[in-house]
């Protein structure tokens, strides 16, 4: 039940059903993690690293190499480079992805509040509760989200399947990034900025449109679904060379 430490190079480790605190440090190795009870801490340069059935929190800081995880009950915090691949699902808590310099993540099932930091990576998240995303020289795929906070995009490529969302996602697209989106009908996009009023940048299939404050069509609330549902309102600030295509979808 007490605290373990270790490290290793060049060497492989697995450990199982350890309850308390475990703490892993070295390069060029393979660490095995499962059934851990406390918090589970790994850092190192090109370690491959599998944390499954994790019940504490959990935090990597790597450079290189590989992650896969599985059944995180806890929160969980991920600070990689280098191109490291990453691969999570079904985190429970809250979860912070620190990427840059090529690396490659693909989470799935996260329970709470998603947090990314995506720099010269690529992420694809799908089956989340809530997202919010800063993304530089980045590419971003998204789906099977219930919330997204915000999303700041610079010099970005994003593909946002958005038909599950709830509430009033927002986005704002800076230095040429380009944005497509589906939106569950019915919808709104309201633009913003100095690209909002430019013919080129903005391409919109079966929702309304407006820019800046310009009213909504069919009174306060905009065009409703035939039962009666509000419209899902978008809002994006644009820079005049960024570009995003939006469609309503059945």
């Amino acid at each position: 039940v007490g605290a373990l430490a270790g490290e290793a190079h060049e060497a492989f480790v697995q450990i199982q059903d350890h309850r308390g605190p475990t703490s892993l440090r070295g390069t060029d190795a393979s660490y095995e993690v499962r059934g851990s009870g406390g918090l589970v801490t790994v850092e190192g340069k090109q370690l491959d690293v599998i944390v499954e059935r994790s019940e504490g929190p959990v935090t990597l800081r790597l450079s290189g190499g590989s992650v896969r995880g599985d059944t995180w009950r806890g929160t969980g915090k991920v600070t990689a480079a280098d191109g490291t691949t990453i691969d999570l699902e079904g985190v429970r808590g809250q979860l912070s992805l620190d990427l840059e310099a090529d690396c490659d993540a693909v989470v799935s099932g996260v329970g709470a509040l998603l947090q990314g930091n995506i720099r010269w990576s690529r992420l694809t998240v799908s089956d989340s509760s809530r997202l919010a995303i800063n993304a530089e020289s980045a590419n971003v795929d998204v789906s099977g989200v219930g919330t997204l906070d915000r999303v700041d995009a610079t010099d970005s490529l994003l593909t946002l399947d958005l038909r599950e969302i709830e509430g009033r996602p927002a986005l704002a697209l800076r230095r040429g990034s380009r944005v497509s989106v589906q939106l569950p009908m019915p919808c709104q996009l309201r633009t913003m900025g100095p690209g909002s009023t430019l013919g080129s940048q903005v391409t919109v299939y079966g929702c309304e449109h407006r820019t800046g404050n310009q009213r909504w069509g069919g009174g306060a609330q905009g065009v409703r679904g035939i039962d009666g549902s509000r419209p899902v309102l978008l809002t994006v600030t644009l820079s005049e060379d960024s570009t995003i295509e939006v469609e309503g979808v059945q």
